[in-house]
């Protein structure tokens, strides 16, 4: 199938001629009677899935195919509208004249890049050869904050606060324990960011035909990798782990002291309240703790029992729809900030049993909401919530408050 060259006509060229015909000519193109160099323009119009192309189509410039934003930033600017001529009747030989005249701005577009690249990697290598690599090194700095994490196994320095290190592990469950010290990385900046990260995509070329340049990189890069293990680093690092372990240590001993007290108090409980079977289960290691803790938790709210227990909304209790799906049903539940008066009263009423239980027992008047998406319809109640705390266990109930009286 043989390519189609859409070539547009110069309206006043053609009114100037005596013409009425504006529209632009259709020209069949056979790929195989052109030139090398003419075939690639016809690629860069960029023909569609029909074969057809236009040839004021704008000139594609060279894409850079590095990695560095700049640069293709450069290259993207380079690419621009091509200015057809004037052009009345149009032939194959026509043609042709034009798609030369393309290559032609296509080759002065790939020189402009080529001597801006060029100037530009110029002004890049003079700045890195003319600066001392600390300097360069510390161009990493202003928000890069990189960081790299050494085994323990790897560090031969810093004896004492390995020792301590081992130390707390030593002391710590599996869990806690820490085998990593994070060090601040040095990294040269044209491999991170700043204004020389546009080195990362240095050509070889330019590497091969500059040794300065490249012993330049290298000092920079050893320079880098002694600050990344230097013992001054490293031992800031290691403080840092220390004071994690030690936090962690502290916290495991407090879990610890909390998990003895919570055994130590439903052993007395179990000596104390339990039936033969409990304690037969207990002496085994048999007893489930839940079973233990639902009989404290009934026992503490025993004065309690006089009170209705509250019952969860559900959406029967408020939804008018033939049928309803979870998805449309809502439920809120928070800390009421209005009471009626016969919620009022529930709510003294249990602060005062509740206070006969413990002295600082939490009583809190709550609202719970369900609404139906579907049929709009919603109700809200209230209940007393009340939590009661028994040596580290808190155990929480609820009650039913009144419902508000219908006028």
């Amino acid at each position: 199938m043989d390519l189609t060259a859409i070539i547009p006509l110069n309206k006043e060229a053609v009114i100037l001629a005596g013409k009425s015909d504006f529209d632009p000519v259709r020209i069949s193109v056979d790929p195989s009677v052109l030139t090398a160099e003419e075939r690639e323009e016809i690629v860069r119009c960029q023909p569609d899935d029909n074969g057809e192309f236009r040839v004021d189509a704008p000139l594609a410039g060279p894409v850079y195919t590095g990695d560095v934003d700049y640069l293709k930033g450069q290259a993207e600017s380079y690419k621009t509208s091509f200015r057809m001529p004037s052009l009345v009747d149009v032939d194959f030989d026509t043609f042709r004249q034009v798609l030369g005249q393309r290559i032609t701005a296509y080759n002065a577009l790939c020189e402009k890049f080529s001597d801006n690249l060029e100037s530009w990697w110029v002004s890049v290598v003079n700045k890195v050869q003319n600066t001392p690599a600390e300097m360069l090194l510390k161009e990493l700095s202003g928000g890069f904050n990189r960081h790299l994490q050494l085994p323990f196994k790897s560090i031969d320095c810093c004896e004492d606060l390995m020792e301590r290190v081992h130390a707390l592990n030593s002391m710590l469950e599996d869990v806690d324990q820490i085998t990593t010290v994070r060090v601040t990385h040095y990294i040269p900046a044209w491999k991170v960011g700043s204004n020389l990260h546009q080195l990362r995509s240095c050509p070889d070329w330019l590497l091969d035909n500059l040794p300065q340049l490249r012993d330049k990189l290298e000092a920079v890069d050893k320079l880098a990798d002694e600050k990344t293990h230097s013992p001054d680093n490293i031992r800031k690092g290691l403080e840092r782990v220390i004071s994690l372990l030690e936090g962690r240590l502290k916290r495991q001993r407090e879990r610890k002291a909390e998990d003895e007290r919570a055994a130590a108090i439903i052993a007395a409980w179990v000596e104390e309240h339990g039936d033969e079977s409990q304690k037969a289960r207990y002496a085994e290691g048999l007893l489930p703790e839940n079973e233990v803790l639902d009989a404290m938790r009934n026992a503490l709210f025993e004065p309690l029992a006089g009170f209705e227990r509250f019952k969860r909304l559900h959406a029967e209790d408020f939804c008018r729809c033939d049928w309803f799906d979870e998805d449309s049903i809502e439920y809120e539940s928070g800390t009421a900030e209005s009471a009626s008066k016969r919620e009022y009263e529930t709510l003294g009423a249990i602060r005062q049993v509740a206070a006969n239980i413990q002295k600082d027992a939490v009583v809190e008047l709550r609202y719970h909401r369900g609404e139906c998406a579907r049929c709009e319809k919603s109700k809200t109640v209230k209940s007393v919530r009340v939590k009661l705390r028994h040596g580290p266990f808190e155990f929480t109930r609820e009650y039913a408050c009144p419902q508000p009286e219908k006028v």
